[in-house]
């Protein structure tokens, strides 16, 4: 290092004695600089600020579309108040349209249980339509009829069938038993009811019943549960794997609103998971019951068991449970898994439990053969209002534990009450529970791997590794480089359910509900009530639980690589949004956002404004703003939504100064009207122009009879609808969705399958974006714009122009370009939602500011059909707000000639300039990624993954800021490890049978190498090399949730006039910065010479937060408080009303009942949605 520092010092000192040695000239940067921008400003206010009719290069602001465009808006204060006042009134009128098909389905149901189902017996023969008509074998099943579906766009392209509704059983029960036919018989009778409920709301979406948190939700109240777990010395082998499976199987029944604790107990009791020994109940979170049933693989049986302090130890829990205020205060159980009990520990139940009014039920499971301590286990399971009951295999477990359920729903059936529950969000998938994915997926890959990669080569150039890399790059079987890509492979939703009850006049104490009805509630659905047009660019709108969990938020990133994270539905808002202060430390939030989230758990109205760093373009980049926020409940259901809107340029909205819409409808005034007519049938034939696909602007109301192809299809239907003089406008304005039994009362007309809906703000907006931006018809004739632009086009190789407004409405004009500018309609149609639009709407100052852009760099180099993006914001004339973005793109090729012929010229003796080897030049943009350089490999990099030290300097400067960010959704990929670790007994029969595989596989593999395989006998026509196992093979990995952190650079303000000249040791002029005008872009001049420091690299690569752990940090972090559902049945003085008393009643002699439950939960009481087999 001494030496080094040396040699430059002394190379710089001989610069300054006046060697041959040239050095930077600021006078020479500046004018680069000035050079570049005025060529970049020019090119901009041809292709962008100008209206491109044809006319002369712009003379006046007169002339401009910025000012002419700007002049036709008036503008107002945005009342956030009421705009989350309506958004809020949009969500509660979907949510009861649900509820109240819910609440048909659960009268129904009940009146045809009382009437027909204890009255009628099955039919012997009777058919049925299920779900599976095929067993695992896939021999048919007998009267078991397949149902016939279609496709429908209603429910994601799914095929369905709406005319008949379908039955799924559980594979662990016989569907042909003669109570599963007589539930599945008598509900046969609610497909009338089904269908009138699809006609009456074309959005309920019904389907199968299984373990679905919405069924075990509504059936049970919400419940702490402590699980002990026998690991003394004799709970080991298959005694092990089954109460493995039984621990797996209880989670599985539990959801956001429940508690939980797994403990272990032999000669002492401990937690499961040993970071949470301090805490006494865990939310029933996806990812939290994932870490204990990961946990549950470690435990290693060893010593006595000591029942005596194990069953005290829960107890004690619960009082501190509710010292702490802590769990869900609402039904409680204890369940005992062990493989024997001596004693019935009465002085225990008696002291804990009924002396203390603890109400706690207990559930014992004995793992192994009948035993003596089965009396003594029935016996505490009995007296305690409980369940008792044997396995022997690890395939009972699931239908052994459901055996619980009608025991804890026991009291909503004697009270009569049906609550209502709603789920937090969670993807449509067969099983929700299945958090483990990536194992799946892993094996999949690997197999796709080794059948995609076994292919020949011809030439010798080639090698095994050659190909096994070539076809590895297939998308399909490459894992994803960004895995911060938000992707949308699943469908989520949340649910809404009730459980449907025995009203017979004859029910007793073991009375059970007859089942659970149910619909889910697309997000997606929700997403169109939010009014993105009104909350405007860089705002949003989101949604949280109870809990405080995100049900939407744009920062939400459920999957991984198409899969589904572990902890996906239960992310936090404190995970989301993060105020700008770096004194916050790890797994904390700030005051202020705990106090946003406490409102609007309590749903409570409020404001906040807060200072918030946020990230976005993959993480790649990072801003800072000052936000709104405007929070409301939303009334009848857990959840309360919140508005974010920036400030200053959030706070007011633009309207047309002209109604277009209104003359349209009206046709007055009639020579307008014809104006107008004229211009929206231009506009309809033009095919340069896309819609938001997201937005809504009108709609049938049964949109699965008039099928359209895309978002642009359906609105120019309606345009055309609108401008037939004969017909009229029929379309009525948004109202709030509202329940058939309201629909046919005034003021609300009956829906008709012709019947339509517009948002008339944005339909209206649309109309005045499309008719004053019909300058940039396709009709335009290219020749007149090359005419008078030509020779500037062509200089930067301009192939396409662009226009984005408010309303959603994206234009272009394609000139001749390349193959991504012809696909810019396939990539580019979201306006306000692209980043383009976003940063050009953020960076926006009073001079003016073109956001140019970049495509990222990629391991596969520099593509050369790269195009640059120029963006800029149009504001109304006073600017309050923004109105519209227009850009263009051009080649990147052509700016990088452009930058290498300007930073070549030197502007005087002994300078430098940028073809020298003494000084690397670079443009770089507003978060420190490169735009051009004299390396053209570098574009797109991070400029500190190419030069390290001046990215340093850049910051220490105060030229860049460096913003750290902590994700709190991240994934971490660990090595897995291939055998259980739990203790397993090995027979001496297994010993053998491993001894003889070994053999097997040891011949098998000396067979393979000799040379008794001849080549004839393969392909002897055709020489051919394939990969070995070991290269295809990808090492088994296990996918866990992790904190990990990462640092992001935001340009600060610095001067356009004068440079930013950073020294080092041995130069005064070590680096020097100029800002292009106009634009987001610096640039850096460096001399090669004058470092001091070895070189460095800096990356914006997540890093994993060592010593670190997710579960462990929220687990124990006491700010996140969650406020109960009022849904509880059970506590306080209805309990008293139960009157149960400490007897078998109370569940130890249900087989009977609990059998039928089971059958019931398999039966499907509300199926519109049945996929294909």
């Amino acid at each position: 290092m001494t030496g080094r520092l040396l040699l430059v010092c002394i190379v710089a000192a001989l610069s300054a004695a006046g060697t041959a040695w040239c050095k930077i000239s600021v006078r020479a940067v500046e004018s680069w600089a000035q050079t570049l921008s005025s060529k970049l400003w020019d090119l901009s206010q041809i292709c962008a600020t100008n209206d491109l009719d044809g006319r002369q290069p712009v003379r006046s602001k007169s002339d401009s579309f910025k000012y002419f465009y700007a002049k036709e808006f008036k503008v107002d204060i945005k009342n956030d108040s009421l705009l989350a006042e309506d958004i809020a009134a949009s969500i509660h009128d979907m949510t009861q349209l649900k509820l109240s098909a819910v609440r048909r389905i659960v009268n129904n149901a009940e009146t045809l249980a009382l009437r027909l189902y204890q009255d009628k017996q099955a039919t012997e023969n009777y058919t049925y339509y299920g779900t599976k008509a095929y067993d695992p074998s896939g021999k048919p099943l007998d009267f078991v009829k397949r149902l016939d579906c279609t496709p429908n766009k209603h429910f994601h392209g799914e095929a369905v069938n709406t005319s008949f509704s379908s039955v799924h059983i559980p594979t662990y029960i016989y569907h042909r038993a003669p109570k599963v036919l007589e539930a599945v018989e008598w509900t046969e009778d609610l497909d009338a009811v089904f269908k009138s409920v699809f006609m009456g709301d074309s959005e309920v979406d019904m389907f199968d019943c299984r373990m679905r948190l919405w069924y075990i939700d509504a059936s049970l109240s919400p419940k702490d549960v402590i699980v002990l777990v026998d690991n003394s010395g004799s709970m080991t082998g298959i005694s092990q794997k089954i109460a493995r499976h039984l621990v797996n199987s209880i989670l599985e029944t539990l959801g956001s609103n429940d508690f939980v604790n797994v403990l272990t107990f032999n000669n002492s009791t401990d937690r499961l998971i040993k970071c949470a020994r301090n805490v006494s109940l865990i939310q029933a979170t996806l990812g939290n019951l994932r870490e204990l049933k990961v946990a549950m693989k470690d435990l290693k049986g060893k010593g006595i068991a000591n029942f005596s302090l194990a069953l005290t130890e829960a107890f004690k829990l619960y009082n501190t449970s509710l010292q702490n205020n802590l769990g869900a205060h609402c039904n409680r159980a204890i369940m005992v898994i062990t493989d024997g009990m001596p004693d019935i520990y009465e002085d225990i139940f008696d002291k804990y439990n009924w002396e203390a009014d603890m109400r706690v039920r207990v559930f014992t499971y004995l793992i192994g053969k009948e035993q003596p301590e089965a009396h003594e286990m029935k016996s505490i399971a009995c007296n305690n209002n409980g369940h008792f009951a044997l396995l022997m295999t690890t395939s009972e477990a699931r239908e052994k534990v459901i055996e619980y359920m009608p025991i804890m729903s026991q009291p909503l059936v004697l009270l009569g009450e049906r609550p209502v529950s709603w789920t937090p969000v969670y993807a449509d998938l067969a099983d929700p529970n299945l958090t483990d994915l990536w194992v799946h997926r892993e094996n999949k890959e690997q197999s796709d791997l080794l059948n995609f990669c076994y292919i020949p080569y011809q030439t010798d150039k080639e090698t095994p590794k050659d190909v096994f890399k070539n076809c590895s790059e297939n998308p399909e079987l490459r894992r994803a480089e960004d895995a911060t890509w938000i992707s949308q492979v699943y469908q989520y939703v949340v649910s809404v359910s009730m459980p449907v009850l025995d009203v017979g006049k004859n029910k007793t104490k073991t009375a059970m509900i007859v089942g659970v009805a149910g619909t889910d509630i697309p997000v997606e659905d929700i997403k169109k009530l939010l009014l993105p047009h009104k909350v405007g660019v860089n705002g949003f709108v989101f949604m949280i639980t109870n809990n405080g969990h995100v049900v939407i938020h744009p920062n939400w990133r459920p999957e991984f690589m198409g899969i589904l994270k572990p902890n996906y539905n239960s992310v936090d808002l404190t995970e989301v949004e993060h105020v700008d202060d770096d004194s916050i430390v790890l797994g904390s939030s700030h005051p202020d956002i705990i106090k946003l989230r406490r409102a609007m758990i309590d749903q409570e109205y409020g404001k906040k404004n807060l200072q918030l760093k946020y990230h976005f373009d993959h993480m790649r980049r990072v801003s800072t703003v000052k936000r709104q926020y405007t929070h409301i409940g939303v009334k009848d259901t857990p959840y309360a939504i919140g508005i974010a809107l920036p400030f200053p340029y959030g706070m007011h909205i633009a309207r047309p100064l002209e109604d277009k819409l209104k003359i349209l409808t009206t046709r007055r005034p009639a020579r307008t009207f014809k104006d107008l007519i004229k211009q929206i049938w231009d506009f309809s034939q033009d095919r340069n122009w896309t819609v938001h696909p997201n937005w809504v602007y009108c709609k049938y109301h049964y949109d699965t009879v008039h099928d359209f192809s895309s978002s642009e299809e359906e609105l120019q239907h309606f345009l055309e609808e609108l401008m037939d003089a004969g017909k009229g406008f029929r379309c009525s304005p948004v109202f709030h969705l509202i329940p058939p039994e309201q629909m046919n009362s005034a003021p609300y007309p009956k829906l008709k399958m012709d019947s339509c809906y517009c948002d008339m703000d944005l339909f209206s907006s649309l109309i005045h974006d499309a008719t004053e931006t019909r300058f940039w018809s396709s009709t335009v004739k290219h020749d007149r714009i090359i005419r008078a632009y030509g020779e500037h086009l062509k200089e930067f190789g301009v192939s396409l122009m662009f226009l984005a407004t408010q309303s959603g409405l994206t234009r272009w004009q394609l000139f001749k370009g390349n193959v991504e500018s012809r696909n810019f309609k396939d990539s580019h149609t979201q306006t306000i939602d692209e980043v383009w639009y976003q940063q050009a709407v953020d960076l926006q100052d009073e001079t003016g500011i073109f956001v140019y852009s970049v495509p990222f760099s990629k391991s596969l180099g520099y593509n050369s059909d790269a195009l640059v993006t120029a963006s800029y914001a149009v504001f109304t004339e006073d600017r309050k707000v923004p109105l519209a973005v227009v850009g263009y793109q051009f080649q990147h090729l052509k700016l990088f000639n452009e930058f290498v012929s300007i930073t070549s010229k030197a502007t005087g003796c002994a300078e430098c300039t940028c073809s020298s080897n003494e000084l690397t030049c670079y443009i770089i943009d507003n978060n420190g990624f490169v735009v051009a350089s004299e390396a053209i490999g570098e574009t797109g990099k991070f400029f500190g993954e190419v030069e390290g030290n001046v990215m340093n300097a850049l910051v220490n400067e105060k030229v860049f800021r460096k913003v750290h960010i902590i994700d709190y959704q991240a994934i971490c990929i660990h090595a897995s490890e291939d055998t259980n670790r739990a203790s397993f007994l090995t027979t001496p029969m297994q010993h053998l049978m491993k001894i003889f595989h070994w053999l097997i596989g040891t011949v098998v593999w000396l067979y393979a190498e000799s040379c008794f395989w001849h080549k004839s006998w393969t392909n002897a026509a055709k020489e051919t090399t394939t990969l070995s196992l070991g290269d295809a093979k990808i090492n088994r990995t296990r996918l866990e949730p992790c904190i990990k952190e990462v640092d992001l650079y935001q340009l600060q303000s610095i001067s356009y006039s004068n440079s930013k000249v950073i020294s080092s040791s041995c130069c005064s002029e070590y680096v020097v910065v100029q800002k292009l005008f106009h634009s987001n872009l610096i640039l850096v001049v460096v001399d090669t010479l004058c470092s001091d420091d070895i070189w460095t690299e800096v990356r914006i690569t997540e890093m994993e937060v060592k010593d670190s752990n997710l579960f462990c940090l929220k687990v124990v972090n006491n700010e996140l408080t969650q406020k109960q559902p009022k849904t509880c049945v059970g506590k306080g003085a209805k309990r008293e009303m139960l009157q149960e008393s400490r007897s078998a009643e109370c569940g130890c002699n249900l087989q009977f009942q609990a059998n039928f439950f089971l059958s019931l939960i398999s039966l499907c009481l509300g199926v519109l949605r049945t996929t294909n087999f």
